[in-house]
């Protein structure tokens, strides 16, 4: 999909040579790919201690 943007060159120079990225559209790519991660993180966080009745299992120590 093609998509006009209007962005400001040094931010996307900053984000190309933090990640080594050498392509506008590669270094946009990479900040959605983190940006829906770091979202994912962040709901499972939220979630941590909400499920009722759940337990550890037990660990298994071979040996």
């Amino acid at each position: 999909m093609k998509t006009s943007l209007n962005l400001k060159d040094d931010l996307i120079k900053q984000a190309m040579e933090a990640t080594g990225t050498t392509e506008k559209t590669a270094v946009i790519h990479l900040g959605l790919q983190e940006l829906i991660k770091k979202a994912a993180r962040e709901r499972l966080i939220q979630l941590q201690g909400s499920q009722k009745g759940l337990t550890v299992p037990k660990r298994q120590r071979k040996g």
